[in-house]
């Protein structure tokens, strides 16, 4: 008697059969079709002083670290002050987050440019055990991609449309398209983005990391960029669209950010 083909029968099946012949729903997969998904968007300079002016100060100085450490949308709200070390011998100081916080499994070194140093200072005294915690509950934020980023996101005239991404994973991609223009390798890249392999406290001394620090820095000013961009379709008009009538506190960020010289390590105070 020949098998009956599994995908058949539950193409022809009733809900109330499947009940009766499954214990679970099946795990389907469907594969995006071609063409559709939506692609990254990095951040010119001038798109970034735009996008940032329009967020509220706590989170812009949020997605300022993002955008200079490449870290991911949860990494920056679950990050710990107890997870901040120094590199003995050196006035410098890096995190590490452990790896059951992190999306490959694996530890990730966290180096602080001169930007992302002197926001790490500005937070000091937050009097929370989170870097960057809510501000209404000083606990653990639960995202940057609020509806403050989306507002601020419109707001500052980047793409609206399904082609691109909208989200702030974008400030990751800024960070590794701008490591790439200056010039650093693609080692260094994978490491200052976390697409490493290995155990970090065993294969990176307080040298390695300075040479790691000085590679973050050459992207921390701006440098003259041409970005190649798809004209987008300005004949869609939006209906009763709504900016939102509450003012929110804004923060005006302006090049080059850096607090020091890129040649220069500021030590971290205690």
């Amino acid at each position: 008697m020949p098998v009956p083909d599994p995908l058949r029968i539950m193409t022809f099946a009733t809900p109330k059969d499947l009940g009766q012949w499954l214990i679970q729903a099946p795990k389907i997969t469907l594969e995006p079709l071609e063409g559709t998904e939506a692609k990254p968007y990095p951040l010119s300079w001038s798109e970034e002083r735009r996008l940032f002016s329009e967020l509220p100060l706590d989170l812009a100085e949020a997605c300022l670290f993002a955008v200079n450490t490449g870290l991911r949308d949860q990494d920056v709200c679950s990050l710990r002050w107890e997870w901040e070390h120094r590199v003995v011998g050196y006035d410098v100081s890096v995190f590490i987050i452990p790896s059951s916080y992190i999306k490959n499994g694996e530890e990730r070194l966290v180096v602080l440019n001169d930007t992302a140093s002197s926001v790490i200072e500005s937070r000091r005294d937050n009097r929370s055990a989170w870097v960057f915690p809510s501000l209404k509950t000083g606990k653990q934020r639960y995202r940057l991609h609020s509806t403050a980023w989306k507002n601020a996101w419109r707001r500052s005239g980047l793409p609206s449309s399904k082609e691109y991404l909208r989200g702030v994973h974008n400030l990751k991609h800024t960070f590794g398209r701008r490591l790439r223009a200056a010039g650093i390798s693609h080692e260094d890249r994978q490491v200052l983005l976390g697409h490493t392999n290995g155990s970090i406290t065993t294969h990176y001394s307080g040298p390695e990391i300075l040479s790691l620090l000085d590679s973050a820095n050459k992207v921390c000013r701006e440098r003259p960029e041409a970005v190649l961009r798809k004209a987008e379709n300005k004949t869609k008009r939006y209906k009763n669209a709504t900016w939102g009538n509450k003012k929110t506190e804004a923060v005006s960020l302006q090049p080059p950010y850096c607090l020091a010289p890129p040649a220069g390590l500021e030590p971290a105070t205690q």
